[in-house]
């Protein structure tokens, strides 16, 4: 690929093109939901719910794999393999749950795409506030339906068919999460698929070490990729250090809450 005159990348639009865009969506008075979350008005709005939300994705991830046997609820690459260990062995239970996981988690996020593709492309600022936190209020009450289904269990561990409905409710919750940061388009970053910023981590370094000078978009700069990847690396941790307190189960609901009181407190500026 030949590099610019200017040292960028052709891969990533310009800085100057996109202020255009942002700036004549703003006279019209709408905004894409892109331009809404990469303001830099709502920059620090952006990095807190993209840190909260992992957070909530990393506590369900381990909750999940602590107590219900060993199955993830947003990482499917782990959950498509233990499907296809479960048939080489013969092991029905595990199949059966991946399976769910899988399957739910699937739907979930097709039926999320699905509402957010059928929204109007562009908004007032207050119109995206409402949409977004309406939506993340959704997948707030799900993880509120799994911590309450965790509590009246007991101990979840003891109840093989109770794990395998926690576990869809979680993979339903976390589906509605990926789909939303889907829309984002924020290149290879996704609350509920680290491998992917794990390689743009990778890409980054590489850019820093060759001294490339390339535009990087909102949210995919090397420390903040880095601020993700130890945000879920956390959660599992202090999840191992809290079981077996059962109120565990209503941290990841506490999470997107946070992130839905953060997105309604942005400010209306598009900030240019």
């Amino acid at each position: 690929m030949t590099a610019s005159t200017s040292g960028e990348s052709s891969d990533f639009p310009q800085n100057g093109t996109r202020r255009a865009d942002m700036n004549a969506e703003q006279r019209e008075g709408a905004v894409t939901i892109m331009t809404f979350i990469e303001a830099p008005s709502r920059r620090a709005v952006r990095a807190g719910v993209l840190l909260t939300l992992t957070l909530a994705a990393g506590w369900t991830d381990a909750l999940c794999y602590l107590i219900l046997d060993r199955v993830f609820a947003s990482f499917m690459t782990g959950n498509l393999l233990f499907v296809g260990l479960s048939l080489a062995q013969g092991n029905t239970a595990l199949l059966v749950r991946a399976g769910v996981a899988v399957v739910v988690f699937l739907t979930s996020v097709t039926l999320g795409a699905i509402y957010l593709q059928a929204l109007p492309a562009r908004q007032a600022v207050r119109g995206w506030r409402s949409t977004l936190a309406r939506y993340l209020l959704v997948e707030g009450l799900i993880l509120l339906a799994f911590a309450l289904l965790w509590q009246l269990t007991g101990n979840p561990a003891q109840h093989p068919a109770t794990q395998v409905v926690l576990l869809g409710i979680a993979a339903l919750g976390m589906g509605l999460q990926g789909a939303l940061f889907g829309a984002f388009n924020i290149l290879d970053v996704n609350t509920v698929a680290l491998t992917g910023t794990e390689l743009l981590l990778g890409i980054r370094l590489a850019q820093r070490i060759g001294r490339r000078s390339v535009d990087q978009p909102a949210g995919t700069r090397a420390p903040f990729l880095v601020a993700l990847l130890l945000s879920y690396m956390l959660a599992a941790f202090v999840v191992a250090l809290a079981l077996p307190w059962t109120g565990t189960a209503f941290i990841p609901c506490l999470l997107v809450v946070g992130a839905v009181v953060a997105i309604l407190m942005t400010t209306s500026g598009g900030g240019s």
